[in-house]
């Protein structure tokens, strides 16, 4: 006989990650635009204010396979519930913080609660909703849009709690928030299917270190040089940890990444979100740069700016559902790629000094997310193993933060005080648009079947 999985309704289920996954994705974009303010109150130096927000991102990604293991072996709703309740915590810890040091910590403890909670998101959508293709479709789709739209909206919203409350009410409005979504996490917790399958912790931890390793690398590749001594030391860790990595996984009966999760349909559809939030982030986040830099706006105009963007993803994804659900996941896929393809073009041949031209680029460029990030999820969630939804997640959600890390740094790397804005911005557009390119490419990839399997067939 099968049991309940939840007690709770599923829209009750839906609501509850959705303002789970909220609090993480606004922290990591509204921190972004106090960090002026920061730097004065604290007394910190560039470097400092990078790691505010490098540190987060850092533990985030490191420890998301960690995370959906732990949703797989323990249940995702009391993974999601603790998770929230470290990410609560800390975050009154990042706004009582009385040094940069201090809150360079907390924030990296704050990344340990995300790494928790996040997988357990898709997990617990994917599971309230088993057997039914279409109302999962939907259900993703309206995660989608909850998540994307503090995202989209985070800079926004950074800005005008700084204006009435200094950076400190931006970890503040996490700590009512938190409590509310912990106890909402705690009330899901009926008869959860859970993995009987053990993990080595050899395994996470090397995994914990390869990532780390490359996103230190990434991080402060640009800022040092390649030859400098700690990039030379991250370097030369994240080689020896891949390789150990690689053994260890081959040679255990319990690996970390679960064999299922490295077929080639799982494998694409999870590098495709990879190549799209590095080419999306990393060319808005020169933009921003630019915007400000050398056009001389505010944060809170600039975040005004960027709704051109936002609104693509904020609205569309509801509306991607039905699309995937007519003409298939990676065709709606395919396309929201091609036109986030254009978008990016647009941005590298008209440049930034015209509003209209800079508009409609960035128009185009949120359209093309918006369409794309759905079927994305959807195509991980449909060719992985019901067993193991959270670490497939996680692994999702690692490499759409790698992606983030890697885009912001590459692309980043482009904006120096003497660089010309219109060559950085057609630069970055260019470097934007080869990404897309290559998530484009690679959902053209076959495979046994001679393509991804879609929705509307496949059920894990």
């Amino acid at each position: 006989m099968t049991k309940r999985m939840f007690a709770l309704p599923p829209a009750w289920v839906l609501a509850t990650v959705c303002l789970g996954y909220a609090m993480v994705v606004v922290d990591t974009t509204a921190v972004n635009v106090a960090l002026p303010t920061i730097g004065d109150d604290l007394a910190g130096s560039v470097s400092g204010l990078q790691w505010v927000v490098d540190g987060y991102v850092l533990v985030f990604a490191a420890l998301l396979v960690a995370g959906g293991s732990a949703g797989d072996r323990f249940g995702p709703a009391a993974v999601f519930a603790v998770g929230v309740a470290v990410f609560g915590a800390f975050s009154a810890a990042c706004a009582l913080a009385t040094s940069l040091s201090t809150l360079i910590a907390a924030r990296a403890l704050q990344g340990v609660g995300a790494a928790l909670l996040a997988p357990a998101c898709l997990a617990l959508i994917a599971r309230t909703y088993a057997g039914d293709g279409p109302r999962r479709a939907r259900a993703t789709a309206v995660f989608v849009t909850a998540a994307g739209s503090p995202q989209a909206f985070g800079p926004l919203l950074g800005g005008a709690l700084v204006q009435l409350g200094g950076w400190r009410a931006i970890f503040w409005i996490n700590v009512p928030v938190a409590l509310v979504t912990c106890v909402a996490g705690l009330l899901l917790r009926g008869d959860e299917r859970r993995s009987a399958t053990p993990t080595r912790a050899g395994g996470h931890l090397l995994v914990l270190l390869a990532v780390a390793a490359l996103t230190t690398v990434v991080i402060e590749a640009p800022e040092r040089s390649v030859a400098s001594v700690p990039v030379l030391v991250a370097g030369a860790t994240f080689v020896a940890t891949a390789a150990l990595l690689v053994r260890h996984e081959t040679h255990v009966g319990h690996p970390a990444v679960a064999p299922a999760l490295l077929r080639p349909p799982v494998v694409i559809s999870i590098g495709v979100g990879s190549l799209l939030f590095a080419g999306y982030y990393g060319l808005t986040f020169v933009l921003s740069l630019l915007l400000q830099r050398g056009l001389g706006l505010g944060a809170f105009d600039t975040g005004l700016v960027m709704v051109a963007s936002a609104l693509g993803i904020f609205v569309l994804p509801l509306g991607s559902a039905r699309l995937v659900r007519r003409y298939g996941a990676l065709a709606l896929l395919r396309t929201g790629l091609l036109t986030a393809l254009v978008g990016a073009l647009v941005l590298a041949i008209g440049g930034i000094s015209r509003t209209d031209v800079r508009e409609t680029g960035l128009a185009i460029l949120g359209v093309g997310v918006g369409l794309s990030v759905t079927p994305q999820i959807t195509l991980t969630l449909d060719t992985s193993p019901a067993a193991a939804l959270a670490q497939a997640s996680g692994v999702l959600n690692a490499a759409r933060q790698l992606g983030t890390v890697i885009g912001v740094a590459g692309l980043g790397a482009l904006v120096t005080p003497e660089a010309d804005p219109r060559l950085v911005i057609a630069w970055a557009g260019c470097g934007a648009a080869a990404l897309l390119a290559l998530a484009l490419v690679a959902t053209v990839a076959t495979t046994g079947q001679g393509r991804v399997p879609s929705p509307r067939s496949a059920e894990p």
